[in-house]
Formats: structure tokens, sequence, C-alpha cells
């Protein structure tokens, strides 16, 4: 962690060491001194979508109709054969459970093993570490199988971030319902921001963090010497 003091000494010692560093957060580039110094760029693909809990459960207005209705729509066709359980994350089973619908969700959007493989090592060690962090999150069943899965980390008082959300897309609006049931879960228990993390430029992914109306985007930046 480079600070917010003598941050162009810091800088300028690391950039002795590689050509470019990534994912700066927009705190550190406000507090450098001499900025004509280095190269920095926005990093877009990079920037966290921030999320008010309170927008997500109320879906108040015209930039959210689709979001209802696609609700309405999942629970209209699954209303019989739904259900939504907290996830123990020191239940073995309950892990083993969750890689497994990490690899339906990989093969029900044809991603391949490669494609996967780096995320599906973040989600064992997460759920390998699940003990040492303050994890929250909800599993949705249609007909007593597991569909889909939501994580969260509390980070405070009242900001969550996002880590892992991965649905079935054959279930018609569970995506949807399972976001906005978190979001609910959350803010019931009183947490008011959820970070959404970033969309790595892949164009559908940002078009749908956009879709659910980000409050602010957390910028991150590269820097490279002059």
């Amino acid at each position: 962690m480079i600070g917010n003091n003598r941050v162009d000494e810091a800088l300028g010692q690391l950039l002795e060491i590689t050509d470019k560093l990534k994912l700066i957060p927009e705190a550190v580039v406000t507090s450098i001194r001499n900025p004509e110094h280095f190269q920095i760029t926005e990093d877009v693909d990079n920037f966290d979508y921030v999320y008010s809990l309170d927008d997500l459960t109320n879906l108040r207005g015209q930039s959210y109709r689709g979001q209802r209705k696609k609700i309405h729509r999942f629970r209209d066709q699954f209303a019989d054969i739904y259900e939504v359980r907290d996830i123990d994350f020191s239940d073995p089973k309950t892990q083993e459970r969750i890689l497994e619908t990490f690899a339906w969700w990989a093969s029900d959007r044809g991603r391949t093993h490669e494609d996967v493989s780096n995320e599906h090592q973040a989600i064992r060690r997460l759920l390998s570490n699940s003990s040492k962090l303050h994890l929250t999150g909800s599993e949705i069943f249609i007909n007593n199988k597991a569909a889909g899965f939501s994580i969260h980390e509390i980070l405070n008082g009242e900001y969550t971030v996002c880590h892992f959300h991965k649905t079935i897309l054959k279930f018609v609006g569970i995506d949807v319902f399972l976001t906005i049931y978190a979001a609910k879960e959350l803010s019931q228990r009183g947490y008011k921001l959820e970070n959404w993390e970033q969309d790595l430029g892949i164009a559908g992914l940002r078009e749908l963090k956009l879709s659910y109306k980000p409050t602010k985007m957390l910028k991150k930046y590269q820097i490279q010497r002059m």
C-alpha cells in the first residue's frame, strides 16, 4: 500500500522496479504533489461500481422498470419451486455445493476450464478462508437444486463488497431476483453501500452493472514515468 505520505517518492521508487503501476486508487493519485512527473491514465476497466442498497431494495422509478419486470416474471414462473437459504460457510458440504454450482454456471455460459480457472481458484481460496473473513451470502434453489449464489464481504459498519454472484441462465429472471434479494437482506441489516467491483472491460458485464445505476465509481489508475 502506497499510503498518502511522501507519495511521489514512493511512486518513484516503485517505478524503478517496474515500468507501470496498476490499480492505483484515486486517493493516491490526488495525493501526488507533482503529477507532471508521471504519466497517469484512468484504468476504466478496473473502476469499481458502488450502489446504494436503498436504491436496489426499492427499485424506484422508470430506470428500474426492467428489473421489476424480470423479478415479477421469475416469481410467477417459479413461485412454488424456488427457495433462498443463507450460506453456512463453515459447512464443507455447502462449500462443495457452491463449487458445483460455479461449474454449472461456467458450463451454462459455454466457458472452458481455462476461461474460468483463475476465478475458480479465487472462489476456492475465499471459501477455504471464510472463517477469517466477515462473509455473508445466499443460495437460491429451484426444485431443491442449487441454481445460484451471492457472496458478500462486510468491510465496515455500512459498506459491503460482492465478491461472487452466479446464477443459471435458463431460470429466466433468477439473476435479477437474487441480486435484489441480497440487497434487501443487506439493507435490512443496516448496510448502506455495495461495491460490485470492476467489469474488466467485458462489454456485457459493463452493460449489466450500469443498468443497476451505480451511485458512484471508485476510479483506478495506471502510472508510468514521463
